[in-house]
């Protein structure tokens, strides 16, 4: 815990007391050791590569369809879940239909913090029902998407029924599996060059304070495979 204390892991405004739950949450991995420490400086790396590729022009073209292919994009996409890749690209192709393009300048990091943890044991049964649900939600956001594209309205579709059972079986419902997410507070400020059709180019500085959630499963050491699934 003092190493931690020393390396400044927990936000500056966190008790004592709700550092030590923190602290105490991530032994709970059974057979999986956490070095908040080593985490935090891989979690840095990982906001920061985010953060710069989705402001790059390749990647706004290739959110905007300008592009068929991104090699940033296809980099960026595995180190996030599905879900926090399509808001990716939902958010600048959103951002570019107002008409303003933002340039990244420079991404100044002044602090990466271990905001909170939430270890969870499951069944590699209930594991699947979640992902095959999370796909689906997916799959309805996008064909909305879609139809919104085509015809500037939504038509009521037909309701699929969604079998979540489906890829289960027997053993995996016997099968117990650990999986750990740690919510890391980012703070930055954003040096951004904002080009809009109504008025000169400005330069702005955005200071920002969010939460980005990563995932693993944690069961072995060999499982663990952080990746981003939410920017709060």
């Amino acid at each position: 815990m003092e190493r931690y204390r020393e390396h400044s892991v927990f936000p500056p405004s966190n008790w004592m007391l709700h550092n030590y739950l923190l602290f105490t949450k991530l032994q709970l991995p059974t057979n999986t050791e956490i070095d908040a420490i080593d985490f935090l400086n891989g979690a840095r790396f990982a906001c920061d590569f985010a953060v710069n590729t989705m402001y790059s022009t390749e990647f706004v073209n290739f959110a905007t369809g300008a592009i068929s292919e991104s090699p940033a994009a296809e980099k960026m996409k595995s180190g996030l879940s599905e879900t926090c890749y399509d808001a990716f690209l939902f958010a600048m192709k959103q951002t570019s239909k107002t008409g303003n393009r933002f340039t990244l300048k420079q991404l100044d990091i002044n602090g990466v913090y271990l905001y909170d943890v939430q270890w969870d044991r499951m069944s590699l049964a209930e594991l699947k029902q979640e992902e095959a649900l999370e796909a689906y939600n997916r799959a309805q956001v996008v064909e909305l998407e879609k139809q919104e594209e085509k015809e500037g309205k939504v038509e009521d579709t037909e309701k699929v029924v969604v079998n979540l059972m489906e890829d289960i079986s027997p053993e995996d419902h016997a099968t117990m599996i650990e999986r750990l997410r740690l919510d890391v507070q980012l703070d930055a400020v954003e040096h951004l060059e904002v080009v809009t059709a109504e008025a000169a180019d400005q330069l702005l500085e955005k200071n920002s304070s969010a939460v980005w959630r990563f995932e693993s499963l944690v069961t072995q050491p060999e499982d663990v495979d952080w990746r981003i699934v939410s920017v709060l």
